[in-house]
């Protein structure tokens, strides 16, 4: 009997940049091994969040209505979702942010540009499966 392969990493990925996405998207899907649904602002990924129930948010943190902060700050305060891991993009890589992030308990800061390759393998080894 054939062993049953691993289920995928559901990932949602939260950008309000159309470009980044489709790069994130395209990468993922080479990758094999993720389910990954997107959406472009804060309020729409947290509706998001409750329907897809994701194994991991990539959360981008400057973006318009609902920054990132707030996204994680919400997703925090629910019991359903306050240990999500949520890895956080962004172009910020100074002491003040990492020491935010770590507050916030987010997983891990990525900075942009983003490595793709290493993003994956951060998803595949960080992750309980």
């Amino acid at each position: 009997m054939a062993e049953a392969s691993p289920r995928p990493i559901k990932v949602l990925i939260i950008d309000d940049e159309p470009d980044i996405v489709e790069a994130l998207c395209l990468r993922f899907s080479k990758a094999g091994s993720f389910c990954v649904e997107t959406a472009f602002s804060g309020p729409s990924g947290l509706a998001k969040v409750k329907t897809f129930k994701p194994d991991v948010v990539l959360l981008d943190l400057v973006m318009p209505e609902t920054d990132g902060w707030e996204v994680c700050k919400l997703l925090r305060a629910d019991p359903a979702t306050e240990n999500l891991p949520v890895v956080m993009m962004t172009a910020q890589d100074g002491a003040a942010t990492k020491e935010r992030a770590r507050e916030a308990r987010i997983h891990r800061v990525l900075v942009k540009p983003l490595d793709l390759g290493a993003l994956v393998e951060t998803l595949r080894n960080a992750l309980p499966r």
